[in-house]
């Protein structure tokens, strides 16, 4: 029965570590292909002599500006949901349900910058195309 026990207990230390693992990859991502795009578009812009619905531009960088914005905030969320749990662990009073805020409100950023990211293509992509006629 200990043996078991143990076993769970490392499927979840192993789960949480690749848990992890994947979110910093995934702020990694959403920082380095937002802040790319920006610095892309704005080095491009110059070479649109006379570009055509400006707003799809500005509204891109815009987009992608609060999707590094949210994934930044979502960082500083996540070192408190691991402090909040290191807590709860560090007081083994495991009859109280675990709740951690801290931790849906990073799911809730990192879905936020994602989409955020993903909107602000599409503008981006709408703006290229218009221009490009």
């Amino acid at each position: 029965m200990e043996n078991n026990k143990n076993d769970y207990e490392q499927q979840i230390i192993q789960t949480e570590e690749f848990n992890f693992q994947e979110s910093v990859l995934f702020d990694k991502s959403i920082l380095t292909l937002a802040g790319g795009v920006f610095g892309l578009s704005l080095t491009f812009i110059k070479q649109i002599p006379h570009a055509n619905h400006i707003w799809l531009l500005l509204c891109s960088w815009i987009l992608y500006t609060v999707s590094m914005l949210s994934t930044l905030i979502s960082m500083l969320t996540s070192q408190k949901a691991i402090s909040k749990k290191v807590e709860y662990l560090e007081a083994n009073d495991y009859s109280t349900p675990y709740k951690n805020p801290y931790a849906s409100r990073t799911s809730c950023l990192n879905i936020c910058s994602m989409a955020l990211f993903i909107v602000g293509s599409f503008f981006l992509l709408i703006f290229v195309f218009l221009n490009l006629q």
